[in-house]
């Protein structure tokens, strides 16, 4: 079975270390763009730049 190339919110919450519903707020509010996230049926967040802002790197 091939990994998902995305996040859900409470994924990427995990993997960056923050709460889900901090991620939600900051998402709503545009802060997160250089993430890169979309809504399809609920946000999904792409998994190498959570990836890459987790382990400080430019995405």
């Amino acid at each position: 079975m091939s990994e998902s190339k995305t996040y859900t919110v409470k994924e990427a919450a995990e993997v960056l270390g923050v709460g889900e519903s901090t991620l939600y707020d900051q998402l709503i509010k545009g802060k997160l763009d250089d993430l890169k996230p979309f809504r399809i049926g609920g946000w999904r967040i792409p998994r190498r730049t959570v990836d890459a802002k987790a382990n400080g790197l430019a995405a």
